[in-house]
């Protein structure tokens, strides 16, 4: 913003008529002394930097009153912010941006409200911009709330050149008129902070954010106790079944726990049940890959208790023979090395007769 100013070593605030050199308040615009009008611009080199797309370097203006012409500034000594309206680009690159505002109507607001204080608009540049924002014939009947006023002002404003002051007026005006709009969106589309739940793959954290946004856009106010312990009341009873009853056990008074200890409370909740939701996960695990033990006294061959597989009444299973000798160290292995008795049909185990 660029001050208008005159001697800003004397006063900050005011500004030093050129006629008389009289010090005068910074909110008036004649001279208490001659009535000569506040010099525009001002009469020390003023260096202006500035982000908006509305600002730019203007002509030197001529200051008149009555008949007598005061002298000009010189131009190399001074800035002027002359009115530009919206480029092609710059109104793409703002739609682009911009949320849906039929679906969230106070986030649009928000962001109008941000874009109008950026680039120092006016009536007619947020009217171009909201009218690309909405769908096609919402616009118009969005402006229906507005009411008579910001008509005024687009008439008495316009698209032309409009000075710095003028500006902020017009695009003032016009976030009144979006704000009457918003509230009134809010009113025929209520949505109840209670219908809002954590979802299963949601977080305690995100659900937290979750329900602090649509409070916020809803017009509620953290500040006051009612609506600390209405949000309260709704973000334990918007938490996953296990947190709730988990922060319900470890926290019996939590209707009267700020906002914040809730918050913790359930985050804490939430990791002690992740970490046992793993830990049971692991186990299970184990188990499964574990080989079953052999029942103790049961038959190798049927797996029945109360005989051994040499007397086993169901047919004998094929053995299989190991390689290189016995080289299992298990009970089974043992048993199948053992012979029980010989045959005497087979021809290695018949007895030689004795010499005589």
């Amino acid at each position: 913003m660029t001050k208008r100013g005159g001697n800003t070593e004397q006063d900050p605030e005011g500004w030093t008529c050129i006629r008389c050199g009289i010090q005068n308040p910074d909110w008036t615009d004649t001279c208490r002394n001659c009535g000569a009008p506040r010099p525009f611009p001002s009469v020390r080199p003023v260096r202006t930097e500035s982000r908006m797309t509305h600002a730019a370097i203007g002509p030197v203006r001529e200051i008149t009153t009555g008949n007598e012409v005061l002298p000009p500034v010189p131009a190399e000594y001074t800035t002027v912010e002359v009115y530009r309206p919206w480029s092609a680009t710059e109104l793409m690159a703002n739609r682009e941006k911009a949320p849906d505002p039929l679906q969230n109507s106070v986030p649009f607001l928000e962001y109008i409200e941000h874009v109008a204080k950026s680039f120092k608009c006016t009536y007619q540049d947020l009217d171009t911009l909201c009218s690309m924002c909405f769908p096609r014939g919402a616009w118009d009947m969005a402006k229906v709330s507005f009411g008579p006023e910001l008509e005024q002002v687009r008439q008495a404003y316009g698209a032309q050149r409009v000075p710095y002051e003028e500006t902020l007026q017009s695009g003032a005006t016009f976030l009144n008129g979006l704000t009457k709009w918003a509230n009134q969106r809010i009113r025929e589309n209520p949505v109840s902070l209670s219908d809002i739940r954590q979802k299963p793959q949601q977080t305690v954290e995100l659900f937290y954010g979750e329900l602090q946004t649509a409070f916020r856009h809803m017009g509620h106010n953290l500040a006051e106790q009612g609506m600390i312990t209405y949000f309260s009341d709704c973000f334990v009873k918007g938490l996953r079944a296990q947190i709730r009853d988990g922060l319900e056990s470890s926290l019996p008074d939590w209707r009267v726990a700020t906002p914040m200890t809730l918050l913790q409370k359930a985050k804490g909740v939430e990791s002690n049940l992740a970490l046992k939701q793993s830990t049971a996960k692991v186990r299970l695990t184990e188990v499964a890959e574990a080989p079953p033990a052999p029942r103790r006294g049961a038959c190798f061959n049927c797996g029945e208790e109360g005989h051994y597989r040499n007397d086993c009444p169901q047919p004998q299973k094929p053995q299989h023979k190991q390689e290189g000798g016995n080289q299992g160290g298990g009970r089974g292995g043992r048993r199948q090395q053992v012979q029980t008795r010989p045959d005497s049909s087979d021809p290695a185990y018949a007895v030689a007769p004795a010499a005589r």
